[in-house]
């Protein structure tokens, strides 16, 4: 198989039972050398990319990976249908709130973090920035000015 890389031809060769792998040219001669190099030509400055997009996942791997930042993690809860009831946007959709503390500790926590502490939750949200709204109609729900600048331009 071949491909072009910005108008050269790249080589692709097999490197696993279901990936390729593809010489793409260095941007620079002094390249990271992590890269590995390949010898397609004498005086060249080829790196060798995997592609596994392909690759079937072994028995018990997914695709998805779990998200593993603080916002992503909140997304994937408030994106939820099944944990509505726990934890939800409110209504205007610029902050969030925990409507089950307890059923939050003890089914949301363990699921999307390592532990099933709800003080240490609330202080990684403030160190990310959310404030939390103390009174009124939105009391105890949480919002980050990024979210808000963003749902009002």
């Amino acid at each position: 198989k071949s491909a072009e890389i910005d108008g050269r031809p790249a080589q692709m060769q097999k490197t696993a039972p279901s990936s390729s792998s593809v010489s793409i040219p260095s941007p620079n001669k002094h390249a990271h050398a992590s890269h590995r190099k390949s010898n397609n030509s004498p005086g060249s400055n080829y790196y060798v990319y995997s592609d596994f997009s392909h690759v079937q996942p072994e028995f018990g791997e997914s695709h998805e990976a779990a998200p593993r930042t603080l916002p992503a993690k909140l997304n994937s809860m408030l994106s939820d249908p099944a944990l509505s009831d726990v934890i939800a946007w409110q209504p205007h959709g610029r902050s969030w709130r925990i409507l089950d503390r307890e059923r939050f500790s003890t089914e949301v926590l363990p699921t999307y973090f390592e532990h099933s502490n709800y003080n240490s939750f609330i202080r990684l949200v403030n160190a990310w920035g959310f404030r939390r709204v103390p009174h009124g109609i939105d009391g105890d729900s949480h919002y980050h000015e990024v979210r808000k600048q963003t749902l009002t331009l």
